[in-house]
């Protein structure tokens, strides 16, 4: 089993800031607070609706297993202090708990990027402030060789007051020790908590691919069908699935 490696960067705040952990560790109440809405009978939920009767069990999306691994997949890093955003005006606000002048460009936890770094090259996601920021993570990101990692922000979470540049770094041949870029909200005023979980990183093996174009499998595309609908639920994941494991 490969390994990816974090490197704590402030050993005077061990024990005060959390460390990176896998993203099935993490208390996802969004998620777990969302039925798979199949009918009693069957399984676990709520009664469905006429329309959803029709249709086999009627599960929800959170009975749909792609879904479920885009969410748990890989580690999650966390905002090692409280960081302060006022995105209500033009001139956004930005304050870290320790008073430093935002462009300085010291080892500081939370500094503003250059107008001309992102404005005229990235598309300001829809909602957000052009405004961007670097966080520095406060711990180093590294894998062994022929691994990168994918930076994100937490799937399926787009109403987070942030969302981070996606970004994919050849983490063994160059470790993550710097900040990672990200947009705040318009209209957000307040605190992101100590601890809050930011983003996800998502470790892969690189290897070199073909495209080749090719006849559509009928046949396959027929007992793949069957296979899912053999049963009242969860076919996909009981005959296709893989467990994806991440310690």
């Amino acid at each position: 089993m490969p390994n990816i490696y974090f490197q704590e960067k402030y050993p005077s705040m061990h024990g005060f800031i959390d460390p990176p952990t896998p993203i099935t560790k993490t208390n996802l109440k969004w998620w777990n607070s969302i039925t798979m809405q199949y009918n009693p009978e069957l399984g676990k939920g709520e009664e469905p609706s006429p329309y959803v009767k029709k249709h086999r069990a009627g599960g929800t999306a959170k009975a749909c297993p792609a879904i479920a691994d885009a969410i748990s997949h890989g580690y999650v890093m966390y905002s090692g202090i409280d960081l302060y955003f006022d995105a209500t005006t033009e001139d956004i606000k930005a304050q870290r708990v320790i008073d430093v002048p935002m462009d300085d460009k010291g080892n500081y936890i939370l500094y503003r990027n250059d107008a001309w770094q992102t404005n005229d090259i990235l598309h300001t996601p829809v909602g957000f402030h052009p405004q961007t920021f670097k966080l520095d993570p406060m711990y180093a990101v590294r894998t062994d060789p022929g691994y990168s990692v994918i930076i994100t922000s937490l799937f399926y979470r787009d109403d987070l007051p942030w969302r981070f540049m996606d970004a994919i770094v050849d983490t063994d041949s160059f470790t993550i020790y710097d900040h990672i870029s990200f947009w705040v909200r318009d209209g957000f005023k307040g605190v992101i908590k100590q601890g809050t979980p930011m983003f996800q990183v998502i470790p892969f093996k690189r290897e070199a691919f073909n495209m080749v174009m090719e006849p559509f499998n009928y046949d396959k595309y027929l007992a793949q069908a069957n296979g899912v609908s053999s049963t009242f639920t969860q076919g996909y994941k009981k005959h296709f699935w893989k467990r994806k494991i991440f310690k």
